[in-house]
């Protein structure tokens, strides 16, 4: 940064040569930014930073004073020395340089010993507190000695105030002794050899050492860094982080995926991840004590404006209730609904004031006394509604004779078309539905179908269907 109080010529002649072909090349670099905890330096000597240096080894910060606007124009020999460089290189790549960094993160703490990692060895759920209050930091084994993963809880808070991101993060790290993997330098070596001797941790981009498992699900592999740092302009810091939008839980089948260098399919769940104030809380599932239930079954009738889906499940026995999550696919915030069993092993339910012609993604997760996994992922898409139309009592999903009339002990969803945010009550012949274990209306008998349709602007619409059975071979 002080080359830049030189004379035009003399930074001139530098700059090309650091960046000319005929001279080092450089295309890469860094741009110091000062910082601290208090802009006026309360809590230190004066010019502390010049000591055995000179002042030329302090760093001009953007803000003077606590409150203050920041200062722009502050720090002018190390911007004009960047321009400079960004003038005779027009491809360069700026990194900027923070000296006021976040708390150290749950790797650093580990290799420091600053915090002694607990190991999760049951079935439970677990609660971290963000890094800088108290360091706490969870540890999951693999099938394989010392590879593992670290998870930690981050939050805008003291040093992580910029960040750019809050909630749980997860690594997954590989030291073994006893498997090898290629280095262009040392040829074949092992991960504890890249971490203990040849800071090698990472640069084998097929098998890193210490991977973050972005929540995102982010690329992890780039043809060059320009390419590189093209993509991070593109990505926010929060997608890093657990929890977001439909991504609530990790494991083998999930994306992102809790995998292992060995192959094998990771038991391993961590679902139910929330956030309970500043702390993070999560489940963990797959230890032994025995089999998680899994949904069966699952079938989804989709409307306009609703969709009704029913499922069962394998282990009945274990299950004390599942819950379902909708949300828009667009990002929308996720709603979140607890359904208990219903007879015969099975679960239903109508969710409703869904969005026309929008596509959703779907979650259900089953809590057992083991705990449980997202046992199911899935998409939908309402059908289209076009302004104007007349509400009517749509029986697509019924099986009917040719004569129009309707087969006898059938089950299917009863829904109003064209009755966007409406309130719709429904009775067979002056008397509550009969329901079947699905949650489907079943016909039995000849009746009238009758729904009173309420409209948010508080009109009422009464629509009657005369229900006339036949036989099943008319």
């Amino acid at each position: 940064g002080q080359c830049g109080r030189w004379d035009d010529e003399k930074v001139d002649r530098l700059v090309e040569w650091i960046t000319s072909k005929e001279g080092l090349n450089y295309s890469v670099f860094r741009y110091n930014i000062p910082g601290g905890d208090d802009p006026e330096n309360r809590h230190c000597d004066p010019h502390h930073m010049a000591k055995g240096k000179g002042l030329r080894a302090e760093m001009e910060g953007f803000l003077t004073q606590q409150g203050r606007n920041y200062d722009w124009q502050a720090d002018a020999a190390q911007r004009r020395g960047m321009l400079k460089l960004r003038q005779a290189r027009p491809d360069a790549i700026f990194e900027a340089f923070s000296n006021t960094p976040p708390y150290f993160n749950a790797i650093d703490r580990e290799i420091l010993g600053m915090t002694e990692p607990e190991t999760i060895t049951a079935n439970g759920i677990y609660t971290l507190s963000p890094i800088g209050n108290g360091g706490k930091v969870y540890r999951l084994d693999t099938d394989h000695p010392d590879e593992y993963y670290l998870l930690e809880c981050r939050m805008n808070s003291g040093w992580d105030k910029y960040i750019g991101g809050s909630g749980l993060l997860i690594y997954h790290i590989d030291k073994s002794r006893d498997r090898t993997i290629f280095s262009e330098t040392y040829r074949s070596i092992s991960p504890r050899l890249r971490w203990d001797y040849y800071n090698e941790v990472n640069c084998n981009p097929s098998h890193p050492c210490a991977d973050l498992i972005e929540a995102g699900s982010l690329k992890d592999s780039f043809e060059d860094i320009y390419q590189y740092h093209d993509y991070l302009r593109t990505i926010s810091t929060s997608s890093l982080f657990f929890p977001k939008v439909g991504k609530t839980s990790i494991s083998a089948v999930t994306d992102p995926a809790l995998t292992w260098w060995s192959g094998t399919s990771c038991p391993y769940t961590i679902y139910d991840i929330k956030r309970s104030g500043e702390d993070i809380v999560f489940r963990v599932s797959g230890f032994e004590g025995g089999s998680l239930p899994t949904v069966q079954n699952l079938e989804k009738y989709v409307f306009q404006s609703s969709v009704h889906i029913c499922f069962s499940t394998d282990l009945p026995e274990l299950v004390s209730k599942a819950t379902v999550t909708c949300s828009a696919a667009n990002g929308t915030e996720a709603e979140e609904y607890q359904i208990h069993m219903r007879d015969s092993n099975y679960f239903h339910l109508t969710i409703e004031n869904l969005l026309p012609s929008t596509s959703y993604n779907l979650s259900i997760t089953l809590d057992s006394e083991y705990g449980a996994t997202p046992a199911d992922v899935s998409t939908f898409m309402t059908s289209s509604y076009q302004e104007g139309t007349y509400p009517y009592i749509n029986l697509k999903a019924s099986q009917r004779n040719e004569d129009g009339t309707f087969v006898p002990n059938q089950s299917f969803p009863l829904n109003v078309a064209n009755a966007i945010g409406a309130t719709v009550r429904w009775s067979f012949d002056g008397k509550d539905l009969p329901l079947d274990k699905k949650g489907l209306f079943l016909l039995q008998k000849d009746g009238t179908l009758k729904a009173v349709v309420e409209s948010p602007d508080g009109g009422k619409r009464i629509i009657v269907k005369q229900i006339k059975l036949g036989s099943r071979n008319e």
